[in-house]
């Protein structure tokens, strides 16, 4: 017999408060505490917490759309990459300068998770000998529509064998925080020291316990776009923080309405683990790299503590 008891996930953004508002603003989005689309109210079935816990029950608003593939930690599926694309259509411009600042002609470039592109399109632009990879097909896919050739493949990162080594490797977004399992993200870094050849550069960014999103049990309107097509996506998260594994819980609910009609929904089992300073230095050593400098922010000021949400790191073998 299935248990029924709630398994206590939640959902944040990825983003924090201090990033995601603003990008809202941008998008031409309210960011008000009731997200509205841009001139038009939300779905009234939308104005009110949704005080669920993530259980056997609740997979019931995942078989709404009988396509929906079951739940794999930290996919990005169609209504993800849909929102993504609308609230992230260019990468920001301090952090694309801080990863162009390690480019140069003549290269070869590697971005692992390469997404839809936010990255990979302006290296591409720019003359930039550079290789992309992900594991999501929907996003890629995005990024085909961008640029039809682009020289990317659909692949799982552990799996990714290119034949050769590259110059300057980067990953960019925080998304080496997207793996949780520790053994799990030691097997990447290690990875990606394989794949780095002599005198090139790794560059990434994690996020940091200083990054965590409140606490809250109920699933609320986190934010409310509409589609080119005049469609509603509405994403619903909740929030919960595990401090001994230093993880942040993050199940979303993604729902495309016409008007109050529920045409599509998509469940998104979000995790990142969130460090502390000092963490991923020691383990990068561990791996092998032999210098390590760790960043506090796209200006390259040095870390020396918790207090900035995103540590980047440079290193060498």
């Amino acid at each position: 017999m299935e248990s029924t008891e709630p398994l206590c996930l939640c959902l944040c953004l990825k983003w924090n408060y201090n990033t995601f508002f603003p990008l809202l603003q941008e998008a031409g989005i309210s960011a008000s505490h009731l997200p509205r689309h841009k001139g038009a109210p939300i779905p009234p079935i939308l104005e009110k917490p949704i005080g669920l816990c993530y259980n056997q029950a609740d997979a019931a608003v995942q078989r709404e759309d009988e396509h929906m593939r079951e739940p794999q930690q930290n996919y990005y599926g169609s209504l993800c990459t849909e929102m993504y694309e609308l609230l992230h259509k260019k990468a920001p411009e301090d952090e694309l300068n801080f990863y162009l600042s390690y480019a140069e002609q003549g290269l070869k470039i590697l971005e692992p998770l390469c997404g839809s592109g936010r990255f990979l399109v302006p290296f591409m632009e720019r003359g930039f000998h550079i290789y992309g990879m992900d594991l999501s097909g929907e996003m890629l896919a995005q990024l085909r529509k961008k640029v039809p050739d682009a020289p990317v493949i659909q692949a799982d990162i552990l799996k990714y064998a290119p034949g050769e080594r590259f110059d300057y490797i980067f990953i960019s977004s925080g998304s080496v925080s997207l793996f949780t399992d520790r053994d799990q993200y030691k097997q990447i870094l290690a990875r990606m020291r394989d794949l780095l050849a002599p005198g090139g550069n790794f560059v990434f960014a994690v996020d940091t316990i200083s990054a965590r999103c409140p606490d809250d049990p109920d699933y609320r309107t986190a934010a409310c776009v509409e589609t080119k097509d005049g469609f509603q996506l509405v994403l619903k998260s909740k929030n919960f923080y595990d401090e001994k594994s230093q993880t942040q819980f993050s199940p979303g609910i993604y729902e495309r309405y016409d008007g109050n009609v529920l045409l599509q929904s998509e469940f998104m089992d979000f995790q990142t683990h969130l460090y502390r300073f000092g963490e991923m230095e020691s383990i990068l050593r561990d791996i092998g790299f032999t210098s390590v400098t760790t960043y506090s922010s796209f200006s390259k000021e040095i870390a020396v503590d918790d207090r900035s949400e995103i540590f980047l790191f440079e290193c060498q073998v």
